[in-house]
Parts: C-alpha cells; sequence; structure tokens
C-alpha cells in the first residue's frame, strides 16, 4: 500500500477543469489527505472506500469555482478536520462509512446550499458545521438509526432542510429545530419526537 497525499494544485498548477472524479480505495497519509485548490472546475464524484489517515484534513477543497458531482465516502476518513469544503459552493456529502475529526470538525461546509445524505452503517465524529441553508438526509436502501437530539448545537449545527430519502430510519431523541422533516421516500420511524 502506497502512502501519499494528493494535492492537485501542487501537482497540476495550470489546471482550470478538472474532469471525471477521483478514487481512492488504498491509503491516503500526509497533513493534508486530499487537496483540491485553485480550480475554477471541479467535475466528477470524489469517491473514498479506502482511508485517508491526515494530520490536519483529509479532504480539502477551497478555490473552486464550480463543484460538480459528490464527495462519497465508504470507507475511513481521520484527521483533525474531516471534510474541508468551505472554499465551493453547492457540496454534497454521502457518508456510510466513518468520518473522525480528531481535534475539530467532521465536516465544515462553506457557503450553501450544501447537502449532507447519512446511509446506513455512517459514523460521524465530530462536529458538522453548515451554512444555515444546508440540508441533512437520511438517505441509502438500507435501515439505519439516527439521534434527532444531535441536531443543533451538539453535533449537526447549520442545517435548516431535513429530508428522509431512502431506507428505512429509526430515531431516538428530541428534535430541536422549528422545521419539518420532509419523508421524500423510504421510512421515518422509531420513538424520536
Amino acid at each position: 500500500t502506497e502512502i501519499y497525499t494528493l494535492s492537485l494544485h501542487d501537482a497540476l498548477p495550470i489546471l482550470s477543469t478538472f474532469m471525471g472524479g477521483m478514487v481512492n480505495s488504498g491509503t491516503i497519509s500526509g497533513n493534508v489527505g486530499i487537496s483540491i485548490s485553485g480550480i475554477s472546475t471541479f467535475s466528477g464524484d470524489m469517491v473514498n472506500s479506502g482511508t485517508i489517515s491526515a494530520a490536519a484534513d483529509g479532504i480539502l477543497i477551497s478555490g473552486i469555482t464550480t463543484f460538480l458531482g459528490s464527495i462519497i465516502n465508504t470507507g475511513t476518513i481521520s484527521a483533525a478536520h474531516g471534510i474541508v469544503a468551505t472554499g465551493a459552493t453547492g457540496v454534497s456529502v454521502f457518508d456510510s462509512g466513518t468520518i473522525i475529526g480528531t481535534s475539530g470538525f467532521a465536516i465544515n461546509f462553506g457557503t450553501g446550499p450544501n447537502t449532507l445524505t447519512l446511509g446506513s452503517g455512517y459514523d460521524i465524529q465530530g462536529k458538522v458545521v453548515g451554512s444555515g441553508t444546508d440540508i441533512l438526509q437520511l438517505g441509502g436502501t438500507a435501515s439505519g438509526n439516527f439521534d434527532l437530539a444531535t441536531i443543533g448545537a451538539t453535533q449537526y449545527e447549520g442545517f435548516t432542510t431535513f429530508n428522509v430519502v431512502g431506507g428505512v430510519w429509526n430515531t431516538t431523541g428530541a428534535f430541536g429545530q422549528i422545521q419539518t422533516w420532509n419523508v421524500n421516500g423510504g421510512t421515518l420511524a422509531g420513538t424520536g419526537t
């Protein structure tokens, strides 16, 4: 297994458009795991089914004018800050793996609306900071559990739209927000209030 840091900005400083996405099924390690910056357009999904282990940021997106595609994590991202997407708008993250913010936040979104979709088997350790117009969704095809009390200052903050888009979700805890949950697919169940 190779251990390295991937940086599109450093490797390809004259690149203005990147198309086709990226896939990691191995191990990426370093100060920053994957850094995408200074590109006008990034198109395609960024898929991690392996391990990203970094001292600072697991995935860093900065200085991107147009970000098309999604960040899809079914593996492990462990860093001081798991995913930092403050340098792009409209970022979509799907997580059915593990994202750990060891000394900061697990996910930090920039200008929204951004979308976080949790799939069954997700494990997010650390704060998830939205922009105030962001969307939190429960999705996928399997069943999962979600504690409604983690929304707000506890863990998931800055989200104003809440959806169920797939799967069977058993909830616990009390939802402290004024917004409603939209069930656009799947099932919202459990003992949550």
